[in-house]
C-alpha cells in the first residue's frame, strides 16, 4: 500500500515532506517482494470499475484504496497481462489550513491514455525486471504528497491496477507484489514521460530539479481535478 493513500491523508504527513526517510535499499534483482498485508482486491465492482476508467478514459477522483485485478497471475509478476491499453492517474494532494483548525485536502488528478504496443511491452519488462527492496538501509530523497496509479488492460478483457510512488524511495505494487523502482528507467524515462509535464514538472518535483528538463510547467494539460 502506498504511503500517499494511506499516511498523506493524516496531517503529520506535511511535516515528513522534508524529512530522510531511510527504506530498504533495492539492489535485489531476485524479484518483487511478497506484500505481507496484501492490498489487492479482486470484488467484481472494482474490477468493473478499473475497466470502465480505462474504456472512458476517466481516472478515478481519488486514488482507489486497493488495487484491483481479475488475473491470478499477479501473485508471481507485477504486470502479467500483454496489455493494449494503459491508463496512467497522476495524483498530487494539497492540505490547507481550514476552519476550526481542520485542514482541507484537495487532489489534483492528471491523466494520460497510452495504447502503444512499443511504449506499453517497454514499460511491462520494465516492471517486470524489478527487484526486492533487499535488507540494507539507505537515505531516500523528500517524498512528495504524490503518486501514480496505473491501470492495464488487455482490450477489454482483464486488468491490473498498479500503484507507484513516483517521489522518495519509489516503489510500484500490484497488491500483492511490492518492487524498489530505485535507478531504473522505470518512473523518470517511462511513467514521467508519459504523464502531462505540468504533473511532472509542475506538481511533483517542480521545473528546477524536473528529469524532463522542462524549465516551466505547461498550464494544466490534462489536468482533470
Amino acid at each position: 500500500m502506498s504511503s500517499f493513500r494511506t499516511l498523506s491523508w493524516c496531517v503529520l504527513c506535511v511535516a515528513c515532506l522534508l524529512a530522510v526517510v531511510a527504506l530498504a535499499e533495492g539492489g535485489s534483482r531476485g524479484g518483487p517482494t511478497r506484500m505481507s498485508s496484501p492490498t489487492q482486491t479482486t470484488r467484481a465492482v472494482d474490477v468493473a470499475a478499473a475497466l470502465k476508467a480505462v474504456d472512458t478514459g476517466t481516472c478515478p477522483a481519488k486514488p482507489p484504496a486497493r488495487e484491483a485485478s481479475d488475473v491470478t497471475a499477479t501473485a508471481d509478476s507485477l504486470e502479467p497481462l500483454a496489455a493494449t491499453r494503459l491508463l496512467l492517474c497522476g495524483y498530487v494532494e494539497t492540505v490547507k489550513a481550514g476552519k476550526a483548525g481542520k485542514n482541507v485536502v484537495s487532489t489534483s488528478v492528471w491523466s494520460s491514455l497510452v495504447t502503444d504496443p512499443a511504449t506499453l511491452a517497454n514499460l511491462r519488462g520494465e516492471l517486470n525486471g524489478l527487484g526486492g527492496w533487499g535488507s540494507g538501509t539507505s537515505s531516500c530523497p523528500p517524498q512528495s504528497l504524490g503518486g501514480a496509479l496505473g491501470i492495464f488492460t488487455d482490450d477489454g478483457k482483464d486488468v491490473v491496477e498498479l500503484w507507484d510512488n513516483v517521489t522518495g524511495c519509489a516503489g510500484v505494487d500490484n497488491g500483492l507484489l511490492d518492487a524498489r523502482v530505485g535507478t531504473s528507467d522505470v518512473n523518470n524515462e517511462i511513467i514521467m514521460k508519459l504523464l502531462p509535464a505540468a504533473f511532472v514538472c509542475g506538481e511533483v518535483w517542480g521545473a528546477v530539479d524536473c528529469p524532463l528538463n522542462t524549465p516551466k510547467p505547461v498550464g494544466s494539460l490534462g489536468k482533470t481535478g
